[in-house]
């Protein structure tokens, strides 16, 4: 297991070292055409994908109306087919598990809190991929309510790919629901 903020490891040859790509608060638009391919690559070749929080942040709107780089339209597919939307102020919200028969979430509670800053998108996922928890949105005030309103995933259309919308503040790791959804995301992700 490696750590690193240092992009320039996300390369064909490094890549093959791993079963799992933990995308922690790295958006996909941080990244170089060149190590957008080699993900794809990992991802499409059966490796494990877990993206937390601001991996999701998909969407043109982040590159900029004088940016040169070419849209990772890929990746939107990857996520669904959605785009994010801004997010409310950060504040306690309840996490649903909706599905329990999934090895990430088949050891959480029905309902946990958390804080967060539960990103919002222009659409649920849902149709597109295998939605595990939602958001209660009654819990929090929402800055555009989604209604339904999916916050971890999986796209089965790719081998061991997983989100997790919430993850925004360190507190998150002192959760005991949150380790165990860490933990399990990991573990199926790298699993064969």
């Amino acid at each position: 297991m490696d750590f690193t903020d240092d992009t320039s490891k996300i390369n064909d040859a490094n890549l093959a070292n791993y079963q799992v790509f933990v995308m922690f608060h790295l958006a996909p638009f941080d990244m170089s055409a060149s190590q957008q391919a080699a993900l794809q690559k990992f991802v499409e070749q059966g490796k494990g994908w877990v993206g937390v929080h601001a991996a999701g942040l998909t969407g043109t709107q982040f590159l900029g109306p004088e940016s040169k780089k070419v849209y990772w339209q890929w990746f939107e597919g990857l996520m669904g087919g959605v785009t994010y939307s801004p997010h409310p102020a950060f504040q306690d919200g309840l996490v649903v598990v909706e599905d329990h028969n999934h090895p990430v979430t088949k050891n959480l509670p029905a309902k946990f809190w958390l804080a967060d800053e539960w990103y919002e998108y222009n659409k649920s996922p849902r149709g597109n991929v295998r939605v595990l928890a939602t958001a209660d949105e009654s819990t929090y005030k929402q800055n555009k309510p989604m209604g339904d309103h999916p916050i971890i995933w999986t796209n089965e259309n790719f081998h061991r790919m997983i989100y997790i919308c919430i993850g925004h503040s360190p507190t998150a790791l002192v959760n005991p629901s949150y380790r165990i959804l860490m933990r399990d995301a990991i573990l199926w992700a790298a699993s064969k």
